[in-house]
């Protein structure tokens, strides 16, 4: 094949290839020299006529013809009148790299889809090495993040590691782009983050999405003075189940042994939506309840509460709150009572959920794939590398992304 086929092929612009300087059946290493015989400074762009010295590099690029390709060449080193002793600009190698900047490229698009262990066998790299290409693709290919358009955030923490090792997530609700990851989880973690972006920013956050968890309330509250937190509505199902449940406990502890063949086995009947059961389930929930007045007043409870959330507007829902709080408190049901007093401490956040219209359902969606990775990964052990593989998911996934791959499709 002609050197100048050989090289369009392979994708140098500055360089050609001059020869096949070695061949195996596994690899083949080409000799390539620049284009322009005249080098160039690489940090004030001036054209020079003398070479100081050179040194020979051998670098590792695409793969060619199914074979693993090397390029061998000169690295020039010349004395600028302006910048003194330089290697060359170079575009094909990033200073001090054993690899060309096309096939680093090259492996961090592969570490999207596939753990690096695989991606260090297929390339033949340490899975070290593989990591350090990633982490340098991944600060290279996305945005720095622009903390001056944040306005509305939601917040959750994930496990990356056994034994209450956790993450403090920080998702841009507005984008669905994660723009911060912290090890840890409660106030201090949070608020690291606040610290971060600086008090400016922090003035322009109108709304946070969060679980009721006592830390990142006060971390809101002492760092974002105009934001209002948002109580997630899925922890308060969580919260309206957890009830459900330790009443079908109580009730079990008291039943007898006739009556614990009914309740025993059914806690998933009690605890999904009565919309979504099916024909003999209903006829078991009927049967259950029916057991116990208890148990069937805090099932009918947690039923009705979703009318909170289909409420028109804040007024509409307040009185409707006020109302199930009472109702819960007069039952004198432990369980119940204890979530009533919950979500009267957290009033005047889930009534926000009626200003702002926020969850944390796309934060939960991201965790879901945020575990997937870490699992396919077998865990992380550079926090840094994690938070930036969160990222990517989610800039991959967010639907400023979803909407531009919709475009280039059509």
């Amino acid at each position: 094949m002609p050197s100048k086929e050989l090289t369009r092929l392979l994708g140098l612009r500055e360089y050609q290839v001059v020869c096949i300087d070695e061949e195996t059946e596994k690899g083949l290493t080409l000799f390539i020299e620049p284009v322009h015989p005249g080098p160039i400074c690489p940090v004030c762009g001036q054209g020079c006529l003398f070479v100081h010295s050179t040194e020979d590099r051998t670098v590792r690029h695409l793969d060619a013809f199914h074979r693993r390709c090397f390029l061998r060449f000169e690295v020039r080193y010349i004395r600028c009148p302006r910048c003194g002793l330089q290697a060359e600009a170079n575009d094909l190698v990033a200073s001090r790299k054993r690899s060309t900047k096309a096939f680093r490229r090259y492996v961090g698009s592969l570490c999207k889809l596939l753990p690096n262990s695989q991606v260090a066998e297929h390339v033949g790299l340490a899975e070290d090495t593989v990591r350090s290409i990633d982490k340098e693709y991944l600060a290279q290919t996305y945005p720095p993040i622009d903390f001056r358009r944040l306005r509305r955030l939601a917040v959750d923490e994930i496990a990356y590691r056994k034994g209450h090792n956790y993450l403090t997530v920080v998702l841009d609700y507005d984008t669905g782009e994660v723009v911060w990851t912290g090890e840890g989880r409660g106030e201090a973690t949070l608020s690291t983050f606040f610290e971060l972006i600086g008090p400016d920013i922090c003035k322009q956050i109108v709304a946070v999405s969060l679980d009721m968890a006592a830390g990142y309330i006060k971390a809101v509250n002492r760092h974002c003075p105009k934001a209002r937190e948002v109580f997630d509505r899925f922890h308060v199902v969580k919260h309206l189940n957890d009830a459900v449940n330790d009443t079908r406990k109580l009730t079990l502890a008291k039943a007898s042994e006739e009556q614990r063949s009914v309740v025993k086995g059914k806690r998933f009947i009690l605890l999904r939506r009565f919309g979504s059961l099916e024909d003999h389930q209903v006829n078991e929930l009927a049967e259950l309840l029916e057991l116990n007045n208890d148990l069937s007043t805090v099932y009918l409870l947690k039923e009705q509460f979703d009318e909170f959330w289909v409420r028109g507007n804040a007024g509409s829902a307040a009185k409707f709150l006020d109302a199930w709080i009472r109702e819960a408190t007069e039952s004198g049901i432990s369980p119940l009572v204890k979530v009533a007093k919950m979500l009267q401490r957290h009033r005047r956040g889930l009534l926000a959920y009626h200003v702002h219209r926020m969850t944390n359902g796309p934060l939960e969606g991201l965790n879901t794939k945020i575990n997937v990775l870490r699992r396919s990964r077998y865990g992380f052990r550079d926090l840094e590398y994690f938070g930036l593989k969160i990222r990517q998911l989610s800039i991959e996934r967010s639907p400023r992304q979803v909407r531009r791959a919709k475009r280039a499709i059509a």
